[in-house]
This record gives structure tokens, sequence and C-alpha cells, in this order.
């Protein structure tokens, strides 16, 4: 698989600038891993098994996708729950799966390390709350 190859060329690069730059934090964010994980297991995470190839807004033909009635343009609508859907328009993926996205960058298992870790002192933004987040600065910590 052609992914694998870039991802562990690119790995073995990222490795070499560490070594190379020891003060700077680099962090691998990887996104083809998960939209794979999200297209192979739905239903693990929580999207339907049908919204592999099912956009959630769009219109018409087997896949809800129509090139002349994109999401936003007449004859087009949304699905009831987005939550559920891996794809959103054809194009772009849904918050639900962004949302895993990011989560897996700052926690991991996407990044390496995971963004979070990789600064320490970091805002936990799971238990942070709003002023705490928009009064944070990573140059103090």
């Amino acid at each position: 698989m052609p992914s694998r190859a870039t991802t562990t060329v690119l790995l073995e690069a990222v490795h070499r600038l560490r070594i190379k730059y020891p003060a700077t934090k680099i962090v691998y964010a990887d996104y083809y891993t998960p939209v794979m994980e999200f297209l192979r297991e739905p239903t693990r995470f929580g999207f339907s098994a049908s919204s592999r190839l099912h956009v959630c807004c769009g219109a018409g033909g087997p896949y809800n996708y129509n090139l002349t009635a994109a999401c936003g343009l007449p004859g087009a609508s949304a699905c009831a729950n987005p939550a559920t859907h891996i794809n959103w328009d054809g194009i772009h993926l849904t918050e639900s799966v962004y949302r895993l996205i990011a989560t897996g960058w700052l926690w991991g298992p996407y990044a390496h390390p995971p963004i979070l870790k990789a600064m320490p002192g970091s805002l936990d933004l799971r238990t942070s709350s709003v002023s705490e987040i928009n009064t944070f600065s990573y140059a103090s910590s």
C-alpha cells in the first residue's frame, strides 16, 4: 500500500529531524489512518454502515451525490443525523469525523507523539473552563 510506504518515509524523516533539532517539538499527525479506519469499520466508531459511500448532504443517485445538486444548491438536502455519517458532501468529512481525528491528534493515537503530550504544561481541554482556555498562553508554560 503506497500510503504505508509514505508514512514510513515520513516517520523516518521526522526521527532524523528530532535528532538534528532536539529542542524542537516535532509531531507527526496522521490523517489517512483514522479515515481508513472509519471507512473499514464505521459502526465501531458510531457511524452507520451505509455511510461508507453515502453522503449526508446531497441529492440523488445511489450515494446521495450529484455534481449538479451539491450541498447548498437547489434540490440538495442534509440527512437527519450528520453524526452517523462519515462524508458530509462528497468532498468534506462530517464534524464527527473531524472531531475524532482532532482528538486523536491531541491525545493519541493519530499523532506521534500526541500533541498535548509533546507540550509539557499544556492546557487540558477536557477539564478546563472556557475562561481558562481563552486566557491560556503557551509562552507562560
